[in-house]
């Protein structure tokens, strides 16, 4: 029957002439890519006429296994090759799968050396063609490759015995039933987020089993169809639970899904009742982020660059909210304001928020060279303060935002605007900084009354934590007994350490903030409590 032979073919490669000739044996050399340009698998026989001829990686396997042409054979309805009695066995269209050694497996001598005598080829197979990958090449697995080593391949997987060996259909489609099978579960149980983990369960078997197949037997599974099974059927499951929800539900979603994070809109739809204009009182933490000077560069740069550029700068910086559990709450130009324990409560919402700040420290370095191209010399600051604020949907009956209000808000923003004064990447306020654990680094850096409070708060800078290092500093004691001088009016003692500690920290712009303010000030003055007021936001 037709379907027991191989396709026939007008033509096939084989060896140059001058080869041939003086060959005992001849093999085709064609082998066939799959539609990424990738050798995967050889044509086990090929027909031209009547007549079928076998690769040249067969025919050197039977070489070296001592078989004669009188004992091999062609089964074409076994989709077979015999070497003597060992049996080849190719799949549906006569294929079978290379099993590719990786970079390295096989030595490459050159010409030269094997004309000089200086490599000893005896007893060796040896398969000859170029080995510039510009000449003759070959998509592998492992990547580029000289095209002579698919025939080393065939040959030594036929020896070893090792060829890979594609999976059925019935375990292919066993496959597509188990990941599609996955998703449709997880929508069928009453748990929410068992969707989502059903989805991704669905996928992840589509993605892992593979692999796995093939690196504990050497089996390829194909997996496309059980992607694409997961993929589908995720899409059809979200379908079907959105048409079987509420018409309040799907109202709130059609509302609010445009300006609300989907933590905050799964909290309006499982209770509706939070759509109010009132909001509540809930203690969290607020960001503010700005860069520097930001404005001076806005006057010599294009619109539309302007506006390429921070929407490349603000993607890394809403990302890092985002992972630690933020919501943003509005872009004010270059500017992040975020929140933390909103509207999600978290009890951990101020080390959320600092890890969130560094974050956006180690984000910078992906944004520096567009801002190269810009002339900007990219640095930014922020501020976290912690408290208790209002929060809720703000607005109209037409237009609502959700968002905050509260001193604790101000003194936020306060704090990235002081960042420029002092030099420093991030500041913090006092509650913030007495609510993170020990892996946090932070530095009591004044005491002092914002513009617009004439309450005195004090104020840190956030150093770093068990990932990221901002600054670290040397003679943290002398910074120590410099700050408890400063607030105890005892200046010679505070002018020596702060010396002392600017020495060993020439970058550091603090400790000369507090020797100038001595400097202007001579003595303490009556009644001193240590407090300096700034009078610029």
């Amino acid at each position: 029957p037709s379907d027991e032979l191989p396709q026939s073919q007008t033509r096939a490669l084989a060896s140059m002439d001058r080869y041939a000739k003086a060959a005992s044996r001849l093999g085709v050399i064609t082998v066939d890519e799959h539609v990424d340009h990738t050798i995967r698998e050889v044509k086990l026989a090929r027909r031209h006429g009547q007549r079928h001829f076998v690769p040249l990686g067969v025919q050197m396997a039977a070489t070296r296994l001592g078989v004669s042409r009188g004992k091999m054979a062609f089964l074409g309805g076994d989709r077979a090759v015999r070497l003597g009695d060992r049996e080849i066995r190719g799949d549906d269209d006569f294929s079978v799968w290379l099993n590719w050694r990786g970079r390295g497996a096989f030595p490459v001598v050159s010409a030269v050396d094997v004309l000089d005598g200086t490599v000893d080829l005896a007893g060796r197979m040896v398969v000859v063609g170029y080995a510039q990958l510009a000449q003759d090449s070959a998509r592998t697995p492992w990547g580029r490759e000289p095209a002579a080593l698919t025939h080393a391949t065939l040959m030594d997987n036929i020896l070893a015995d090792d060829l890979l060996i594609r999976a059925g259909k019935p375990a292919e489609l066993a496959l597509v039933g188990l990941c599609g099978g996955l998703v449709v579960l997880g929508f069928l149980l009453p748990w929410r987020p068992a969707r989502f983990l059903g989805a991704l369960a669905g996928c992840a078997a589509a993605v892992v089993l593979p692999p796995a197949a093939f690196l504990a037997q050497g089996t390829w599974l194909p997996g496309v169809g059980a992607l694409l099974a997961a993929f589908g059927g995720t899409l059809v499951a979200f379908t079907a639970a959105w048409l079987q929800e509420g018409s309040e539900a799907r109202a709130l979603r059609k509302a609010f899904a445009h300006y609300v994070s989907d933590e905050l809109l799964a909290e309006m739809v499982k209770d509706p009742s939070l759509v109010q204009l009132a909001g509540q009182r809930r203690d969290l933490s607020i960001l503010f982020s700005d860069i520097r000077s930001f404005t001076t560069y806005s006057e010599r740069i294009e619109p539309l660059d302007l506006i390429g550029f921070l929407n490349h700068y603000l993607t890394p910086m809403t990302r890092a909210v985002m992972r630690n559990r933020g919501f943003v709450d509005k872009y004010i130009g270059d500017a992040v304001m975020a929140l933390f324990g909103a509207p999600v409560p978290e009890e951990a919402h101020a080390e959320h928020a600092c890890r969130a700040a560094l974050d956006m420290f180690t984000g910078l370095d992906s944004v520096r060279p567009e801002a190269a191209k810009h002339g900007i010399d990219l640095a930014i600051g922020v501020g976290v303060n912690s408290g208790v604020v209002a929060v809720g949907n703000m607005g109209s009956a037409d237009r609502l935002e959700y968002t905050v209000l509260g001193d604790a808000v101000n003194l936020a923003s306060r704090l990235e605007g002081l960042t420029k004064t002092y030099g420093v990447f991030c500041l913090l306020g006092e509650r913030t900084a007495r609510a993170l654990p020990p892996v946090f680094r932070v530095r009591r850096l004044d005491l002092v009354r914002v513009k617009g409070k004439e309450e005195p708060v004090e104020i840190f800078e956030l150093c770093g934590d068990d990932r990221v290092t901002v600054v670290s500093h040397a003679e943290p004691e002398a910074w120590e007994a410099g700050v408890q001088a400063w607030r105890d009016g005892d200046f010679p003692t505070a002018r020596a350490a702060f010396t002392r500690f600017r020495d060993a920290n020439p970058d550091d712009r603090v400790a000369g903030l507090y020797l100038e303010r001595m400097a202007l000030l001579g003595e303490p003055p009556q009644p001193w409590d240590g407090v300096f007021t700034h009078q610029t936001k």
